[in-house]
């Protein structure tokens, strides 16, 4: 394979970006730096790396599909000949296929059958890769905004298997899926590579890539710093040959779920807690039995403790154990119980949801309470009403029954709530029209301390959201939900779009603000890790959720 010729060949390839600042002053920004990468047939090379350092630029680069003001140095090839803007329009949506990040990607305005399966002829195709990717023939008469996150990305990866390409690149194509539907999506690009075309992974997800992968590319600060084989990530990244690499190795949640004791590029500080330092708890053994589908043998005694954890928190690193692996005295444990007894509750009774036209309900008969202080976490399949179930507590959905309350109170609609909703999409959740500046300003008054930790930069607070990555996107729509008011915090997947060390980051951050200001969190995610890691408490959809349709049934 690597004495053929390569299907891509990349040699020095720079790409800055040209703007201008107030007073007409010209600025240059270069964001790709002298990279160079080989493409073979057969050949899954994946790419992994720091959030928002230029690897979905890569991608548009490699494509042609750049804005004007972009300047690119360098050489690309394909087949051995360069790539011209004629080869590349004729190949590209047939030999050269494209998995694009952003769900804005799908119109909002056509129904997704009619956007994936543009020409008659690639009908069986279309069906063929739903079944797949286990989407219903019903979601070809939805729209975009009726999809969950999940389904919504396997629509797009659907439209990479609609011929036979030479060459893929798919970015970020398995956030918001379940572990068994990013497995098979991956699995999909492995099978096509089998068949001979060349394919290019962007993912932060780490492990599920070693799965499928022949390389694995570092990416880091606008150009790859090391080309690794996945036998090569193991214990603590020792053969591994770049700090990073093992820094981005280690930060994982089944790993020491650290983050580098230095600020780097991507901002990412020292925390002085860290659940890292925790042993694995009985809480975790428990989390990871409900993820499992079974039901803890001292289910009914981790209820009873619950309050006692409500206080430590989990990101709780004072003590070398946490609070589950350690003896509690009788008055502490007394104390910590009266003080959740007494805490403010978020509160779903009874609580059932229909979409409009909708004959059945997406979420039916919810009780659901989430203290103050508490980490409670939420698993679950794509399309089962977990985002719903978020914007519903959030009040931005009408409920058809039921209540929704905080401390004894319904939320009132015209005041600054006391539960704040962090938006899987962060994309879809910022005003395209406003620079990050305003965004930020139209929240609270974010103190700079707030600022340094998350690891925002004073020049992206005058962008706009289409010139930031999504992991950046993130960063702001965190702080601004970190408002003094806010008790509640919920969050829908909202590290999925970020590099390991940044997840690690952005997670103790949270954990550390949530044990300060006594604030309750629900954690929606799919990673079984990262719940067992920061979680009092693990519950299922399903559970919540028996006698409901999912979005995709409907």
């Amino acid at each position: 394979m690597t004495n053929s010729t390569p299907l891509l060949e990349i040699n020095d390839l720079s790409l800055s970006f040209t703007s201008y600042a107030q007073g007409l002053r010209q600025i240059s920004t270069q964001v790709l730096k002298n990279l160079s990468l080989k493409l073979h047939a057969g050949e899954v090379f994946t790419i992994v790396g720091s959030s928002g350092s230029g690897k979905s630029l890569l991608a548009e680069t490699i494509l042609d599909i750049l804005p004007k003001n972009a300047h690119v140095t360098g050489s690309i090839k394909l087949d051995g000949a360069p790539a011209t803007c004629a080869a590349l329009r004729k190949m590209r949506g047939r030999e050269l296929l494209y998995v694009p990040q952003g769900v804005t990607n799908l119109d909002p305005l056509m129904k997704v059958g009619h956007q994936v399966c543009l020409r008659p002829e690639q009908k069986q195709y279309q069906e063929a890769a739903f079944k797949r990717l286990e989407l219903s023939d019903a979601v070809t008469k939805l729209y975009p905004f009726e999809l969950s996150g999940g389904m919504a990305r396997r629509t797009l990866v659907s439209t990479a298997l609609l011929g036979t390409p030479r060459i893929v690149i798919a970015d970020e194509p398995t956030p918001g899926m379940t572990l068994d539907q990013a497995r098979e999506t991956l699995q999909l690009f492995r099978d096509m590579a089998d068949k001979g075309a060349g394919v290019i992974v962007i993912t932060h997800d780490l492990t599920l890539a070693l799965e499928i992968s022949d390389t694995i590319g570092v990416f880091y600060d606008g150009t790859i710093i090391e080309q690794a084989q996945k036998s090569q990530f193991t214990g603590l990244g020792e053969q591994l040959k770049q700090p990073f690499t093992r820094a981005l190795w280690c930060a994982l949640p089944q790993n020491e779920f650290s983050t580098p004791k230095h600020t780097g590029a991507a901002g990412h500080a020292t925390s002085s807690a860290s659940t890292a330092s925790q042993p694995e708890s009985k809480r975790a053994e428990a989390n990871s039995q409900v993820i499992a589908g079974n039901e803890p043998e001292n289910a009914h005694d981790a209820a009873a403790t619950q309050a006692s954890e409500h206080t430590g928190g989990a990101g709780d690193a004072t003590s070398s154990a946490s609070p589950a692996s350690q003896p509690e005295s009788a008055p502490a444990k007394d104390a910590a119980q009266h003080a959740a007894q007494h805490a403010s509750v978020l509160e779903a009774k009874n609580v059932s949801f229909c979409y409009p036209g909708s004959k059945h309900c997406v979420l039916e008969n919810i009780n659901l309470e989430v203290h103050e202080g508490e980490i409670v976490g939420l698993f679950g399949g794509s399309g089962h009403g977990k985002s719903t179930l978020a914007r519903v507590l959030a009040g931005q959905l009408p409920i058809k029954q039921g209540s929704i309350t905080f401390d004894g109170q319904a939320l009132n609609p015209h005041s600054c709530s006391p539960v704040q909703l962090i938006f899987q999409h962060p994309e879809l959740a910022l005003n395209p029209r406003w620079r990050m500046k305003r965004t930020l300003q139209e929240a609270w008054d974010v103190p700079q301390s707030l600022l340094d930790k998350a690891g925002i930069r004073d020049e992206w607070k005058e962008r706009y959201p289409f010139e930031l990555s999504g992991g950046e996107l993130q960063r702001f729509c965190v702080v601004r939900a970190l408002a003094p008011t806010t008790k509640i915090l919920l969050c829908d997947e909202i590290s999925t779009m970020l590099d390991a060390i940044t997840q690690a980051h952005i997670w103790h951050l949270l954990l550390d603000h949530a044990k300060e200001h006594s604030m309750g969190m629900l954690v929606i995610s799919h990673s079984e890790a990262l719940l067992n890691r920061i979680c009092t408490r693990v519950i299922s959809i399903d559970a919540l959720n028996n006698h409901a349709n999912c979005i995709e049934d409907q």
